[in-house]
């Protein structure tokens, strides 16, 4: 039984992540939610790095820099496992998806040390230096995240495309009919589809499903550009609520601009949650997949459906069409 598997990278970084928050929380509560000797006497909420000065500065160095080193290994893994372990949809030998997640690591690294920076320059006795490091975490982990979009989008786009060059190398290198065949080879009826048995024939169903994915491009059916999709929506959610928080602490709304801020870091978790769902096909197969044209529409591209080694070296192409 494997007991390490890649996507408990990011769940590790969530758990610490949020232990600190909820602790810090927690604590101020149990205090009795003091307004410390350097806030504002008007203040009525309290910021992370209000309470982060105080005696629970080395918890929050402590699990701060641990979440940015295991985001840089979550980063790193994903490299690894797209890149040289090919346990997930690969990068077609396309230059653009090697060349965003090093700069996605690299942004991660100014990220990690901005928020180490941020937790050793409390904001009570280094304001300035805080406020620095604050800001590396916050571009850092923007641009991060945005090279990470590039690289999964450009990786979910060319998914489709590379299908044809896929099914070359599964075929044996045999010449395939594609958009090129004849109309009547390709306007196959539903009924020859169905009661078709004879295996020379095979390769041309298989044929029509791959000009049919290659010209519709069936995106539902991937799971890469879904997760890419997510983390869109997630990076506009983040964009708006930090600046909303930059907004608020600038003219020092003193209850607005806190709640902001701690909505923002919970939120910041759920890139991590997006990051171990993409990492879960990897614990699943433990040889490099396959790509099939299978499903009842004919038509899909399911990732997941992958046949079994024996399977895969003696099957004929169309052995998975249901």
């Amino acid at each position: 039984m494997k007991v390490f598997h890649f996507w408990q990278i990011p769940v590790a970084t969530i758990f610490i992540w949020y232990s600190l928050l909820i602790a810090m929380l927690t604590c101020w509560g149990v205090q009795g939610r003091p307004i410390y000797w350097f806030m504002s006497p008007k203040d009525q909420f309290i910021y992370l790095s209000d309470i982060a000065a105080t005696n629970l500065k080395p918890i929050f160095i402590s699990c701060g820099a641990a979440q940015g080193v295991s985001f840089i290994f979550t980063l790193i893994s994903e490299g690894y496992l797209r890149w040289k372990a090919e346990k997930l949809i690969g990068y077609f030998n396309l230059r653009l998806p090697r060349i965003t997640i090093i700069l996605s690591v690299i942004f991660a690294m100014i990220g990690a040390a901005g928020v180490t920076i941020c937790a050793c320059l409390d904001i009570a006795h280094h304001k300035y230096g805080h406020y620095t490091g604050l800001g590396m975490f916050i571009v850092g982990i923007f641009f991060c995240v945005v090279c990470l979009l590039i690289e999964q989008f450009s990786v979910a786009i060319n998914y489709g495309k590379n299908i044809l060059s896929n099914y070359h190398s599964f075929n044996g290198g045999k010449s395939v009919a594609t958009s090129t065949s004849s109309s009547s080879s390709l306007e196959m009826s539903e009924n020859e589809h169905d009661h078709t048995n004879d295996s020379s024939t095979s390769p041309q169903v298989f044929d029509n499903n791959i000009k049919v994915f290659k010209e519709s491009i069936p995106m539902k059916h991937n799971y890469l550009f879904w997760a890419s999709i997510f983390k869109l929506v997630w990076g506009v959610i983040a964009v708006v609520l930090a600046i909303c928080f930059g907004l608020f602490a600038y003219y020092g709304n003193s209850v607005s601009g806190p709640i902001c801020e701690w909505i923002l870091c919970f939120w910041y978790g759920g890139i991590h949650m997006i990051l171990a769902y993409d990492f879960i096909p990897a614990s699943r197969y433990k040889w490099k997949p396959g790509f099939y044209g299978q499903g009842k529409y004919n038509h899909g591209f399911d990732y997941d459906v992958i046949p079994r080694q024996k399977e895969f070296e003696t099957c004929e192409p169309n052995i998975y069409e249901s």
